[in-house]
């Protein structure tokens, strides 16, 4: 039978933000949220967990934001960094020990069943091997591998975001990153963060897949997301509009979605 997660992004980036995802764990669009441990409003996850005790809960890796755990202070693109990686190994220590103190964040609240990141940093061959050795450590049941089955008929998926060049090498760090957690066999959502359209969720659902992932980034906007130097601001309320109609009004009675994404029936 198929099996689909449905991860929302970026929860505790904002309140606007979590307002949009706690409106997905509301009307059962969501399976799992991932969480930053550095967002400014990281709290409300204990309101998450309470209200929702079903969602699986994750780690949203981040080196991007100013509100970083330590000292430490990324300034690379995510190729210029991997290159840096190679040679400074006090930078890859210092990542790591970053890592570290997000995941305790979390953990000392809730039981973390994956790990993911912000911008998909984690992806970096040299920090996968690193968040991979410690989801071993920590039992951690799964880690992202954000890279989609290249298929004839979603090709022209990939296309919905003019920038969809700066993901090629994630198929090239494939073949780098091994895992050990359960990762999925295919992944959705990479070339249509802010551009998701009901054309590309009807393609999800006809796929072929036995275990995959649907990456979304629903939320609203205030003055505090804007601050963030986030890029995304208003498509998050558009793609949080899109996933609440498909999800509640034309597939409401869709049984089929509904197995697929392990609701009750």
């Amino acid at each position: 039978m198929k099996k689909l997660l449905i991860i929302a992004d970026d929860f505790g980036l904002s309140e606007s933000v979590n307002k949009g995802i706690f409106e997905c764990c509301e009307n059962n669009i969501v399976t799992g949220v991932s969480v930053m441990s550095t967002g400014a409003a990281f709290d409300d996850i204990h309101y998450l967990i309470e209200k929702y005790p079903n969602i699986d809960i994750g780690l949203h890796f981040d080196l991007i934001s100013t509100r970083l755990l330590s000292d430490l202070q990324i300034n690379y693109s995510p190729i210029n960094l991997a290159i840096r990686l190679n040679f400074d190994k006090k930078l890859l220590e210092a990542i790591r020990k970053e890592l570290i103190l997000q995941i305790n964040k979390l953990m000392k609240i809730t039981q973390i069943k994956h790990i993911d990141s912000h911008r998909h940093i984690h992806y970096i061959p040299q920090i996968f091997k690193i968040v991979n050795d410690i989801a071993d450590e920590l039992a951690i049941a799964r880690v992202r591998v954000p890279c989609p089955k290249i298929k004839f008929n979603g090709l022209k998926f990939m296309f919905y975001r003019r920038d969809f060049f700066k993901f090629l090498p994630f198929f090239i760090f494939k073949f780098f990153n091994k895992t050990n957690a359960a990762s999925t066999d295919d992944f959705f959502g990479l070339f249509q963060v802010g551009n998701l359209t009901e054309e590309y969720l009807d393609y999800i659902f006809d796929s072929d897949f036995e275990y995959a992932e649907f990456m979304i980034h629903p939320g609203y906007v205030d003055d505090d997301l804007k601050k963030t130097n986030e890029n995304l601001l208003y498509r998050r309320e558009a793609e949080l509009k899109l996933l609440l109609k498909y999800f509640t009004q034309k597939h409401r009675e869709d049984k089929f979605i509904a197995q697929i994404i392990n609701k009750n029936v």
